[in-house]
């Protein structure tokens, strides 16, 4: 169920983020200005890349060969969220937005329950010891007591 939400969460600020991305694409392009890809680097906190018609990329710096008639996309443990919001706008045809964030709290978590996991563990088996000693020893003295007889 978290882990659904979280899913929800990280698309919908991918989504946001390449709603801000093509309202400055087509600000720019109305005003008659170029994409500042350094005040876009700014406020984009994901990798992503701009294509043109023919889906070759203009700027960015997403490596990963994607697919731009899907719209979200899972390739090697990160989403990926294809705008065509730009419609054209200074050529861009296509927002492309990946996120690895998903993947790193996915792992984190894991980390933290198997290092609970061991600790908990390690915790009961050191009790269990000590109690196992407590109540045996009775039983050891009794035998010794009964030997030496």
């Amino acid at each position: 169920m978290e882990s659904r939400s979280q899913y929800e969460l990280i698309t919908s600020n991918m989504q946001n983020v390449a709603s801000k991305v093509s309202s400055a694409i087509i600000y720019a392009h109305m005003a008659g200005l170029s994409i500042n890809t350094a005040k876009m680097a700014n406020f984009i906190k994901y990798d992503y890349a701009l294509f043109d018609k023919e889906h070759r990329k203009l700027i960015g710096n997403i490596k990963n060969r994607i697919d731009l008639s899907k719209k979200l996309q899972k390739i090697d443990d990160s989403f990926v969220l294809v705008d065509s919001t730009p419609r054209g706008h200074l050529g861009v045809y296509h927002i492309v937005i990946k996120e690895n964030i998903y993947h790193d709290i996915i792992t984190k978590l894991t980390e933290k329950l198997i290092f609970y996991f061991f600790l908990i563990y390690s915790s009961i088996a050191v009790i269990g010891y000590y109690l196992a000693s407590l109540f045996i020893s009775p039983i050891i003295n009794e035998r010794k007591n009964s030997i030496t007889l």
